[in-house]
């Protein structure tokens, strides 16, 4: 969800880095996550992390929300900027008050942001779907089927097992449909099939 710098060179070092060091934390906590979004594509189809995508995505169940909250202040002592955003209405199982996201950058200063973001996207589910929402000014909400997210396995990418959704190729097909073709100006606001119209 837009960083500031491309994922090549010096900086998907860094994001390699900083994704190691924050799911170790998740990890620790008990926090129920798995890669997702481009991250994910990037590292199941080509076996890196996009070099055209801007952040690192993950999956993070909104049952370990406030697992997820308590991470925050020993990864901002790892050098880590913490920033989180909450429902602001209620649409069916996102309620006003719950955790929406979590975002982390790396600190080029004390407090100046980095060129690294890692969004924990929580996602809260019903009986058949999870849900989440995109977007600041314009929202747009998206789900998939639980069986995506509740079934997960795990695939290696830079020394570290990495839990997944145990139907790959059914959760990217869901979410990209042809994801075995590169395409590098995918957009997550207009592009995802996971999205889907709220009715009023």
């Amino acid at each position: 969800m837009s960083g500031n710098a491309r994922l090549e060179g010096d900086t998907a070092i860094k994001a390699r880095h900083y994704l190691r060091l924050i799911t170790d934390r998740l990890d620790q906590a008990g926090v129920r996550y798995c890669l997702d979004g481009g991250t994910l594509l990037g590292i199941a189809r080509e076996g890196r992390l996009l070099p055209w995508d801007d952040d690192i995505d993950l999956f993070v169940d909104g049952c370990d929300a406030d697992k997820l909250q308590r991470c925050r202040f020993p990864l901002w002592l790892k050098g880590l900027r913490v920033r989180t955003e909450y429902y602001n209405e209620n649409h069916h199982v996102l309620k006003k008050g719950l955790l929406r996201v979590v975002k982390f950058r790396n600190r080029k200063r004390l407090i100046s942001r980095g060129d690294v973001l890692l969004d924990a996207i929580v996602k809260y589910a019903d009986d058949k779907f999870y849900y989440w929402s995109v977007g600041m000014s314009e929202i747009v909400y998206k789900k998939v089927p639980r069986i995506y997210y509740d079934q997960l396995d795990y695939i290696d990418f830079d020394g570290k097992r990495y839990p997944v959704p145990a139907d790959l190729d059914g959760y990217l097909t869901c979410r990209y449909g042809d994801w075995k073709t590169p395409v590098a100006e995918w957009n997550y606001m207009k592009d995802d099939k996971a999205k889907f119209r709220v009715e009023n």
